[in-house]
């Protein structure tokens, strides 16, 4: 079963660039026959009806050994991606509101070029108090939409 399972995904990768069966048969060195008997005992033995039922079983086994052997068990890094939300971009539609846009561009600029999160720019040149910053650019709150700091 593996091998035939294997011949499958081979030739359904082929198949999806477009080669019939003759073509098929060709590049893997077999006859056309063989083919459709290899692709007719597969069938037979899974139970499916059809090739493209065929394809979506191949491609829902490979998505399930792909997330036990690639993806479970991953874990996220907490604190970079607490260091990649403070560092984007985004943050700036947070302050424009009270800064005004022009002012928010150019603070993240500087905090760009200086590499550092937009908080920290706008904590050292005091443009907003500490506890309005912390308001404004609360990123939990901003992860459920809208604006962190609500209306003022």
């Amino acid at each position: 079963m593996k091998v035939e399972v294997r011949a499958v995904r081979l030739k359904t990768t082929r198949e999806k660039r477009g080669l019939t069966q003759r073509q098929l048969a060709h590049d893997l060195g077999i006859s056309q026959r063989t083919v459709e008997n290899h692709r007719s005992a597969v069938m037979k033995r899974t139970g499916v009806a059809s090739l493209p039922d065929l394809i979506r079983l191949v491609m829902a086994a490979a998505a399930r050994v792909f997330a036990r052997r690639c993806v479970v068990g991953i874990r996220a890094n907490v604190e970079r991606c607490r260091q990649y939300a403070e560092l984007t971009g985004q943050l700036v539609t947070a302050i424009a509101p009270v800064v005004g846009y022009d002012r928010a561009a150019e603070l993240f600029k500087k905090a760009v070029a200086r590499d550092v999160p937009i908080r920290q720019v706008l904590e050292d040149e005091k443009v907003i108090p500490k506890e309005e910053i912390a308001r404004l650019l609360d990123l939990h709150q901003l992860a459920r939409g809208g604006r962190a700091g609500g209306s003022r």
